[in-house]
């Protein structure tokens, strides 16, 4: 045990160090999840105190987006490449930083919002295709229904102020007369 000496014992320690480290690198690379556009795909809503409730409905290559304050917001072409998604016609990317089954977390200049998964099954806009104003009501009467649940689920605002942050009826119709 007498031969080593110190330079010997300061190489195997560093040694160890490498390994070690090079096993943590392993460790945190096996654990991290490079988010595919496939697992992007399906219904998503968010809720905040600046946009309201917020329904997404994604595909392959677009986003059908509706919204409780501005209404139909249409639908928009998107690539995603490196976690970041970029809406084409609106010259706008976020990050998506945290994917799970149930929800998805964007960020943008240090805002962060969260977006829930919804139902596949749901009736959305981009369903609809303006076939009728019976449908379109229909739809409206779910849309603002999920967007009641999400707000009482979240204990969001009060809901004399959430009624206050729907489109009224006036502004629906106009929805239905302004159709592509």
């Amino acid at each position: 045990m007498g031969n080593f000496t110190i330079k010997t014992i300061l190489n195997m320690r560093l040694f160890i160090i490498i390994i070690q480290i090079f096993i943590l690198v392993i460790l945190i690379s096996c654990n991290t999840k490079n988010v595919e556009r496939n697992d992007l795909i399906g219904n998503w809503y968010s809720l905040n105190s600046e946009n309201g409730y917020i329904e997404y409905v994604i595909d392959t290559n677009e986003i059908s987006v509706f919204s409780h304050y501005y209404g139909n917001r249409g639908i928009q072409p998107y690539t995603f490449n490196n976690d970041t998604l970029k809406f084409i016609s609106w010259n706008y990317s976020v990050n998506v930083e945290i994917l799970t089954d149930t929800s998805m977390v964007l960020s943008i200049n240090n805002l962060k919002d969260t977006l829930f998964a919804l139902p596949t099954h749901i009736l959305n806009f981009s369903m609809i295709h303006y076939q009728s104003d019976t449908i379109f009501a229909e739809f409206y009467r779910e849309f603002e229904l999920r967007a009641r649940n999400a707000r009482d689920l979240h204990g969001y605002v009060n809901t004399e102020d959430y009624d206050k942050q729907f489109i009224d009826t006036i502004e629906t119709e106009e929805i239905l007369i302004n159709r592509e």
